[in-house]
């Protein structure tokens, strides 16, 4: 069920000790910039941690950058953390394109060897963590833990001038993103711009 205010200014409470005042001020002040939180818990549980960083927050891309981040640099271990991201966003373009084909946003493990390998991503064993954004399900193909964070890794390919994935039409959580993206802390000039030059008619 999603989070109303008072629910998520009682979990900041909870989670930030009183004597953190400058955490749970910057804590509050992204629950205000950032109301998509009321309705996904999921990113409400990041505000700790991210009040506790040095970044800043201040669009629904900014918190998924965050969360994305996050799991990247838990997974280094075994996988370089740039290797690791070109895949993912792979891996997403992969699932939004051919969902049709395969019945759903899933990949079996063997479909998922054969992109790392033609990507030129050295991943010997695909070792994922119960913390992780990707996860096997019950027949054991993989998929992303939440959708959202596939969304956000497609609209990322996007950005980076992928241009397969406007074959296929976007979610509002897509779109969602996208415009989050424009008022980001990782927006870029020149990124911007092209984006602004292209013609989305079509």
């Amino acid at each position: 069920e999603p989070f109303d205010r008072k629910q998520i200014d009682r979990y900041v409470r909870n989670a930030i000790p009183w004597w953190k005042i400058d955490q749970r001020r910057k804590a509050r002040r992204i629950v205000v910039d950032v109301s998509d939180l009321a309705a996904r818990p999921m990113l409400t549980a990041l505000i700790p941690k991210l009040a506790k960083s040095d970044r800043e927050a201040n669009s629904l891309w900014d918190l998924y950058a965050f969360m994305v981040d996050q799991w990247i640099d838990r997974e280094s271990s075994w996988i370089a953390q740039g290797a690791l991201r070109k895949l993912s966003k792979v891996i997403a373009v992969e699932l939004v394109l051919q969902r049709k084909a395969r019945g759903g946003e899933r990949i079996s493990r063997a479909q998922l060897m054969k992109l790392a390998e033609v990507q030129d991503v050295p991943v010997e064993t695909w070792k994922l963590t119960s913390r992780s954004l990707l996860n096997r399900d019950a027949d054991g193909l993989f998929k992303f833990a939440h959708r959202s964070i596939l969304e956000f890794f497609f609209v990322e390919s996007f950005i980076e001038d992928d241009q397969r994935c406007l074959n296929v039409k976007w979610t509002d959580m897509m779109c969602d993103l996208f415009l989050s993206w424009g008022t980001s802390t990782q927006a870029d000039d020149a990124s911007a711009l092209r984006l602004l030059e292209m013609d989305f008619r079509k």
